[in-house]
């Protein structure tokens, strides 16, 4: 059961790193750039959705 919750948390993780890592580079040819914040935000948004729909419930 846990696996899943652990598996969600390691993605919110690595996407943190790359896109800090990566902060200001571009993605593609295009203006498309990698951007700390923005992903910051909608790691907290995703989980905090995820935490209020019980989803991290097996872990508290």
């Amino acid at each position: 059961m846990k696996l899943a919750q652990t598996l969600v948390i390691a993605w919110f993780l690595t996407r943190l790193a790359i896109h800090a890592l990566y902060h200001g580079d571009a993605i593609k040819t295009p203006v498309v750039r990698y951007d700390f914040w923005r992903t910051m935000i909608d790691v907290i948004i995703t989980a905090g959705v995820l935490y209020w729909g019980g989803f991290f419930d097996c872990l508290l």
